[in-house]
């Protein structure tokens, strides 16, 4: 497969339920693989692991945005989220990132151990009560979806009552993320976005006339201190992005596990008895499928990665579903070997911009998915599942699942 029919499967129907052949013709190309004067596709793991940890790349910024996206600053899931941490260079990243960065260190999530492992049992309890009339379950809507945007309330502030109301908008918002998103996605993405500012700008309202102990009131008092530390902006749209961030991986990661364990039970019955397993278990899903497949950056310098040798504004797709599964890092790299030693796949990113809440997403699949196998022995599928035309991030929107009380 040459470059061109390579690129065509995976932006074509076929990508969306399984890129990787694709990835597989791209990678007997190279690791970079240049598109035209300016454009490369990077699908070498040493490749996309030096670009990323490279502080003198730039990521999305609204320069780049004006130059390739006009109509950009008329959306305003874009305009929003282009201002998180995410989509930010230093020096305001530099200066954000440890504010929020606190509210992810390794021992805070250690601590919210025994929350996830409640709400874990909770929503697998609560499954066979949700069943529908014909006795199946979405797994993604009843479990995948609410749990990570549930424990992202809390750590908000969020009170458990508005747990739904936030399910119910949260992914719409992601749409923005994809190249050509179908008009009327994108109008429930901007619908659903200005419904969830309204919601934070309210909640930031609260948290300055009654502080708590949450991030909301933490941004809000950074900001309130000092104004140049922290704007007013910066504490809306990091509050946002970061409920749209508990979403878009870890959902994915959630059900495909899921998934993969109905389909392989010989790992779900491992999982239950061994505690152990679900570590190594978590990182090979992240490794295998990637919720996210890929990132952007733009090179602010002449830049030699292996044999090549990038210009000055090169504008780099890196493709980390591609990187993942680069057999010259990884062995066998299209099966699925939890066991496999060295595992150390690039899903969540590497370098300054590494995903905040990583440690988060990884420690709440390696409780759920031992929950769910332990308290439901005899789930089964019910049917394939279905996915939502997303090329940027994974996503099932149905995962059905017959359920049975113990």
């Amino acid at each position: 497969m040459d470059v061109e029919s390579a690129l065509a499967w995976i932006m074509g129907p076929n990508g969306i339920e399984d890129p990787y052949p694709g990835y597989q013709a791209l990678h007997e190309h190279g690791q970079i693989v240049q598109v035209t004067d300016s454009m490369f596709l990077v699908v070498g793991y040493e490749a996309a692991d030096q670009i990323l940890r490279d502080a003198s790349t730039s990521v999305v910024n609204e320069a780049r945005l004006d130059r390739n996206w006009r109509a950009w600053r008329t959306n305003r899931a874009s305009t929003l989220l282009t201002k998180t941490l995410l989509f930010t260079d230093p020096p305001d990243h530099t200066r954000v990132r440890p504010l929020l960065a606190s509210w992810f260190s390794a021992r805070r999530v250690a601590g919210m151990r025994d929350l996830i492992q409640e709400r874990s049992e909770r929503l697998t309890d609560d499954l066979v009560e949700r069943c529908a009339d014909d006795g199946i379950v979405n797994l993604v809507r009843e479990f995948a979806l609410p749990l990570p945007v549930r424990i992202m309330c809390d750590i908000l502030g969020v009170p458990p009552a508005d747990y739904r109301w936030f399910e119910d908008r949260v992914g719409d918002m992601l749409i923005v993320l994809e190249a050509f998103p179908p008009p009327e996605e994108a109008e429930l993405g901007q619908r659903s976005t200005r419904e969830m500012e309204a919601y934070i700008l309210d909640l930031i309202a609260d948290r300055r006339r009654a502080p708590a102990d949450d991030l909301t009131s933490a941004l809000v008092g950074a900001h309130d201190r000092d104004e140049a530390a922290l704007t007013a902006d910066e504490v809306l749209v990091n509050l946002v992005g970061m409920m749209a961030a508990a979403l878009d991986s870890t959902t994915y990661l959630l059900a495909n596990g899921l998934l993969q364990l109905l389909r392989r039970p010989e790992h779900a019955t491992r999982l239950r008895a061994d505690e152990e397993f679900a570590q190594p278990y978590v990182e090979e899903l992240l490794r295998w499928d990637a919720p996210a497949q890929f990132t952007v950056r733009r090179t602010t310098t002449t830049m030699r990665v292996g044999d090549v040798t990038l210009p000055p504004e090169a504008e780099l797709l890196i493709l980390l579903g591609a990187a993942n599964r680069d057999p010259r890092r990884f062995d066998a790299p299209h099966d699925f070997r939890p066991d496999r030693p060295g595992n150390q796949p690039i899903s969540f990113s590497v370098g300054p911009h590494f995903c905040l809440g990583s440690p988060l997403a990884r420690l709440e699949a390696q409780i759920a998915l031992p929950a769910v196998m332990r308290g439901l022995p005899d789930l089964t599928l019910a049917g394939e599942p279905t996915r939502l035309n997303r090329y940027a991030i994974r996503w099932y929107d149905y995962l059905p699942a017959t359920v049975k009380a113990t």
